[in-house]
């Protein structure tokens, strides 16, 4: 018995023909990217996310090799706004 499996036929409106009109969002990134973004030092990233930690917040970031570490660019944006103003 032969499996045929069924694939939509290429129309130009299911065919990518311009890669530049992909839009992706970045979930994770490095330490000297996200302080790149958010206008300060990887050294305050590194302290932010290590006091996030503290705070019970361990999704944050993961260690993929012995020297890289990537961020979890939604959990520190919204750790960065849980302390907004609480030095205060």
């Amino acid at each position: 018995m032969i499996n045929v499996v069924n694939f939509n036929i290429p129309t130009p409106e299911n065919t990518l023909h311009n890669p530049d009109s992909v839009i992706i969002t970045p979930i994770y990134a490095k330490k000297d990217v996200l302080a790149r973004m958010y206008g300060m030092s990887g050294s305050t990233v590194s302290r932010l996310v290590e006091r996030a930690r503290k705070d019970g917040i361990d999704n944050i970031a993961i260690r993929v090799s012995m020297t890289q570490t990537i961020y979890h660019i939604e959990s520190f944006e919204n750790y960065l706004k849980s302390i907004d103003s609480k030095f205060l």
